[in-house]
């Protein structure tokens, strides 16, 4: 009899063992606080939606749409216990795979359905600082270390706000055409990680539908003014002009041009010219180009001055290696195919006191941008 009963008291006493070791396990990590309004992971939307335009210019890690959400966390509260935790995001679905692209802003960026087009996922941190980035997937160590119980207000922050970020970036020189959808992007939940646990509170997705158009529009390679012969006796001084020459510089079969997104705020494409003399310029800002002088028998004391039509008709000097907006020039509608014109005017200008006769041609070469 005395086998069993001493048999039952070590049974009994393994048991309450047990129980003690599960209760200082879940004393360790974090939890809903008891004043806490949810006690369930709070559950993020990232809503995309509308149409862009990405040109074939563009650089390669260009941001082409962003969007950004602030949430007040819903009365949400966590009690983390004493100990050290680290904030961790992590993938829980990812469609396309990771790309191949990233660069030092963008270290992690996901495929999307569509070809050379990614997208990367980042968010604030709980404290409401701003100060932090946690990348999906991403982990800040040791982001709480507490000697005391520590009760997180995801509510009464200083800005009152988690911030949760998307961008979609252009990965490649060639992209592809159509819709991205919430199915085709990655998905990821937040935890407190520490003293051997993972506590999820929250869990976030994209929802919505964002469509890309690549843009191109076909330009003429050449366009010739012909400003004709003139005599030095036709200047009166520095400044003054002789001669004009006008012609259009034709985009044809254009995509529309629908604009992108910031953060929930519309912004235009911007198309932009580029004008770079050949030959130098004299004066940059007043669209003063050098002559050619390679013939060996040019002329001298004149440039070539470059002027650009506004849509009133008026002409406006037109800037040397600078990137000048084409909407100031043009109005780009939401229509396929659509042709636009770009009226230049050219003229010589005396930009010496002492005029020589010669041969006067310059050489000017523009490039069209898309963003």
């Amino acid at each position: 009899m005395a086998p069993r009963i001493a048999s039952g008291t070590v049974t009994t006493l393994m048991l309450c063992c047990a129980m003690y070791a599960q209760n200082t396990l879940a004393a360790a990590g974090c939890d809903w606080d008891s004043s806490s309004a949810v006690n369930s992971p709070l559950d993020t939307r990232l809503t995309i939606g509308g149409y862009i335009t990405v040109g074939e210019d563009l650089p390669i890690g260009s941001v082409v749409y962003s969007q950004r959400i602030q949430t007040n966390g819903n009365g949400a509260k966590l009690l983390c216990r004493i100990g050290v935790y680290d904030l961790v995001s992590t993938l829980t679905s990812a469609p396309h795979g990771q790309s191949s692209y990233r660069d030092a802003t963008f270290p992690i960026v996901f495929n999307t359905s569509i070809s050379g087009i990614g997208v990367a996922l980042w968010q604030g941190t709980p404290d409401g600082s701003g100060g932090s980035r946690l990348f999906n997937p991403g982990r800040l160590t040791s982001y709480l270390s507490s000697s005391s119980n520590n009760v997180i207000n995801l509510t009464n922050q200083d800005d009152a706000t988690i911030s949760f970020n998307v961008a979609f970036i252009k990965t490649a020189a060639n992209i592809g055409s159509g819709s991205i959808g919430s199915s085709d992007l990655p998905k990821f939940q937040t935890s407190f990680d520490g003293n051997g646990e993972s506590f999820v509170y929250q869990r976030t997705a994209i929802v919505g539908n964002l469509t890309a158009i690549p843009a191109t529009c076909n330009v003429g390679s050449n366009y010739y003014l012909p400003l004709g012969e003139h005599f030095p006796d036709e200047f009166n001084g520095i400044g003054s002009t002789a001669g004009s020459a006008e012609t259009q510089i034709v985009l044809s079969g254009c995509p529309a041009f629908y604009g992108s997104t910031s953060y929930g705020v519309f912004k235009p494409n911007v198309i932009s010219l580029r004008l770079t003399p050949r030959n130098g310029f004299v004066d940059a800002e007043q669209g003063i180009s050098q002559l050619n002088t390679e013939a060996g028998d040019a002329a001298s004391g004149v440039g070539v001055q470059l002027s650009l039509q506004q849509e009133n008709g008026n002409y406006q000097r037109a800037k040397f290696n600078h990137d000048i907006n084409l909407a100031n020039y043009i109005s780009f509608l939401e229509e396929r195919g659509g042709d636009y014109h770009l009226g230049v005017k050219a003229t010589y200008v005396q930009t010496s006191a002492l005029i020589r006769a010669g041969k006067a041609d310059a050489q000017i070469e523009f490039m069209i941008t898309y963003q």
